[in-house]
Formats: C-alpha cells, structure tokens, sequence
C-alpha cells in the first residue's frame, strides 16, 4: 500500500501548526486569525484531495476531515465572541 500523498502530508503539517496555535489562543489571541486561515488552508487541500483522488474508501475519511474543520472553524468562532448563531 503506497504512504501518504505529499498533499495529505502538508495538510497534516498544517493541522499540527493550526492545533500549536489553538492551544495558545488563550495567551495570544492575535493568532485567531492565523488558526482561521490554517483550517481554510487545510480544507481546501482536502477537499482538493477529495475532488481529485476519491475512494471509496477514502470518500468518507474525507468527508469527516473536512466536517471536523468546520466544526472546528464554529468553536473557534464561538470562543472568539463571533458565532453566527
């Protein structure tokens, strides 16, 4: 079975700098819209991921990646006082 694509790996990358800077948010707040843009970052190379390289098996990994990032996109959203709810 052939290792992650070079995409997959950047988008990891990106997750673990987007997940540092989360965790510091409460110290320096002037990384939110750092974390906003990595998360937008990732998702658009998932979802390129998943417009150009789809599975059936990996349809849904994607598909959960990417409903995670959004979800992850509100909280931070919410935290930051900017909820569209």
């Amino acid at each position: 079975m052939p290792g992650r694509s070079p995409l997959m790996n950047t988008s990891f990358e990106l997750m673990a700098k987007a997940r540092a800077e989360i965790q510091q948010l409460d110290e320096q707040p002037s990384g939110f819209a750092f974390c906003c843009e990595s998360l937008g970052e990732i998702g658009s190379q998932i979802g390129r991921l998943h417009v150009t390289c789809c599975t059936e098996t990996r349809e849904s990994m994607y598909q959960q990646i990417l409903k995670q990032l959004n979800t992850a996109h509100e909280n931070l959203n919410k935290a930051m006082g900017l909820s569209h709810s």
